[in-house]
């Protein structure tokens, strides 16, 4: 574990005060957790995310090196949500029983707890045992929270995980009161101890979904309404939509039964207009092909009303590499052979079976290879370099702020990051590069001939081995054998909406399409890489239609509504409804892309979006269609 990180949990446990014994309880021991804090031991990225959302702080604003053992976990787990978001029981059965023991590399007590939970829904859904489910919850909670047995100390600290542990058992339990004890605590809980807005998000609003039945019996309007409302909030601002039908449902109703009506009249149309586009995507048979089928199937089965299929969200956020390719794809480009670069580290031997996956590097051997290949040399890192975990707090709000184009404030916020960075270091450079070159674009503008160069420039400051020209199919085929990170996708992102705007347009497909192939010539799945593989999803969205590529466009804007529903994440959701539209009507489907814009209108207008091209579409068709009756 690299030594940013060891400070940044350091200095968080030392600022809240955290009792490192409650800290750890249920984990590993304190002195287990001494040794991962003074770097002696590595921790799994499993513990990791436990150990921050204790804390109240968010994992995913590290990017993780997973050893191969760590990605099959993930994996798997993905697998797992999968198989429950389509409510394929018997598919779940096969992958839980496939998974004999749990994994060495990775924290024990959260496997069991995952296992056990899982466990838990199949003996409801396949046995129709809720006694035995009960069981296998109550089992599920203990296996991180020793001798709970209904409520929790005043002191506990809990992860998002254990959290869910939690809303399982109480939603079998049985006693009524007991378990509205306990969803009362934990919504106080996670409102006030998870300060890190994107982790709050995960699970507050899921807990307010599980709250709701038990208010709403009792006719608490007032509470339905603050919390649904607060629920909804949050979601919508950080573009998440998790339970997102009921919970709107229930700001709207409850606030309706308070008098205040007005408030809600847009959200009413906004949700109805949701609720019809969810439905007629449920209902397409677009596909043919197997692997179309599968994504297919992922659309059909988002958000349901029950909050335990009603959406997940994956395990991994940010941007996770995997170990093995870090060294074997950076080896290639510098022309070492294994020889040469196990030389003073390790036998070829033990290289070899460390780039086969079938052996970890120990944290002297991994940190001796990313010296000796010239890459980052830390398990967990994040894009910007800081030792107090607020700064990537406050990068994580001026991302927000980028993505909303609230341009000025965005600007105050990039001069109050840069003047607590240190500048020296090349990544904080080549952030903070990118966000002022978007800031300066959008507010006073840049010269088209300046553009590719700045853009070049911050490029170079991470990549140094490849003299990259303006031209991008003069690249060579090497340089797309980098691990590129988050932050070089992004401003290569940047340079595909350059050439776009350009005209450029078939420099920028050549571009979106080698980025769309980076993803899918690695091991880890392309969803771990939400983030940066929807902004690729979107800009080949937008440049195939305008090319006339209409059933492309139509593809890709279809995976990419797929990925929106299965993370939640609903930013790029109005944007890919609208090209399927506009691809729609250039084929001469009216009806159908009428609909879609109305239903790509209100998306952007129910989350806070500034594109106004959907509303003029639709108003454009809606025109036409009148036009026809008169």
């Amino acid at each position: 574990m690299g030594q940013t990180l060891l400070d940044l949990l350091n200095s968080t446990i030392e600022e809240h005060k955290a009792n490192q014994t409650e800290l750890c309880r249920g984990l590993c021991s304190n002195a287990t957790l001494s040794r991962y804090l003074f770097g002696e031991r590595r921790m799994d990225r499993l513990l990791l995310s436990a150990l921050m959302q204790r804390l109240g702080k968010s994992p995913d604003k590290f990017v993780s090196v997973l050893t191969d053992a760590e990605y099959r976990y993930f994996d798997w787990r993905l697998q797992i949500l999968n198989r429950v978001a389509d409510r394929d029981w018997k598919g779940l059965e096969e992958l839980i029983s496939g998974r004999k023991t749990a994994d060495k590399e990775l924290n024990e007590p959260l496997q069991k707890q995952f296992t056990l939970m899982v466990r838990g829904v199949l003996q409801e859904r396949l046995r129709g045992d809720k006694k035995g489910a009960t069981e296998f919850f109550r089992r599920a909670v203990c296996a991180t929270i020793p001798g709970f047995s209904g409520t929790l100390r005043p002191q506990s600290v809990l992860s998002v995980q254990e959290i869910s542990a939690l809303l399982l058992w109480q939603e079998y339990f049985g006693d009524e009161e007991v378990s509205a004890a306990l969803m009362k605590f934990l919504i106080d809980y996670v409102y006030e101890h998870f300060e890190d807005e994107q982790e709050r998000v995960k699970i507050y609003p899921r807990l307010v979904s599980a709250y709701l039945p038990y208010l709403q019996k009792r006719n608490c309007d007032e509470e339905i309404y603050v919390i649904s409302r607060r629920a909804c909030e949050m979601m919508l601002s950080l573009r998440y939509f998790i339970c997102g039908e009921q919970l709107l449902g229930a700001y709207i109703e409850s606030a309706e039964k308070l008098g205040r009506g007005k408030e809600v009249e847009k959200r009413k149309v906004q949700l109805v207009s949701w609720c019809e586009m969810r439905r007629e995507l449920q209902s397409l048979d677009r596909t043919e092909s197997g692997e179309e089928k599968a994504e297919q199937k992922r659309v059909q089965s988002f958000d349901s009303d029950s909050w335990m299929e009603g959406g997940y969200i994956w395990d991994l956020w940010q941007e996770p590499e995997l170990l093995r390719e870090v060294i074997e794809r950076r080896r290639k480009q510098r022309g070492m052979t294994q020889e040469v670069l196990s030389e003073g580290i390790c036998t070829p031997e033990t290289l070899s079976r460390i780039v086969n996956g079938k052996r970890a590097p120990s944290r002297r051997n991994f940190r001796a290879l990313a010296e000796k290949l010239e890459v980052r040399s830390d398990y967990y890192y994040s894009v910007i370099e800081a030792k107090d975990f607020r700064l990537l707090e406050e990068r994580f709000r001026l991302d927000a702020l980028i993505e909303t184009k609230q341009w000025q404030e965005a600007e105050k916020a990039a001069e109050r990051l840069e003047a607590q960075l240190d500048m020296e270091s090349r990544y904080n450079r080549q952030y903070l590069g990118e966000i002022h070159y978007l800031i300066e674009l959008a507010l006073t503008g840049i010269s088209e001939q300046k553009q590719m160069g700045r853009l070049l420039s911050l490029l170079g400051l991470t990549i140094t081995d490849y003299p990259l020209t303006e031209n991008v199919r003069e690249w060579p085929e090497a340089f797309w054998c980098t691990v590129f990170t988050s932050e070089e996708i992004s401003i290569m992102n940047q340079m595909i909406n350059m050439l776009r705007r350009l005209g450029r347009t078939e420099e920028a497909i050549y571009l979106a399409e080698k980025l769309y192939a980076y993803y899918h010539m690695s091991a880890v799945r392309p969803e771990f890489h939400f983030r940066t593989f929807m902004g690729i999803l979107a800009l080949l969205s937008i440049l195939l239609g305008k090319e006339g590529r209409y059933e492309e466009c139509i593809r890709y804007s279809y995976e990419g509504v797929a990925l929106c529903f299965a993370s939640c994440k609903m930013s790029d959701m109005g944007l890919f409804v609208n090209n399927i539209a506009y691809a729609k009507e250039r084929l001469g489907e009216e009806a159908f892309s009428l609909r879609h814009y109305r239903y790509a209108f209100y998306c952007e207008e129910l989350l806070g979006n500034c594109s106004m091209i959907p509303k003029q579409s639709y108003e454009k068709l809606s025109e036409r269609e009148r036009r026809k009756w008169y």
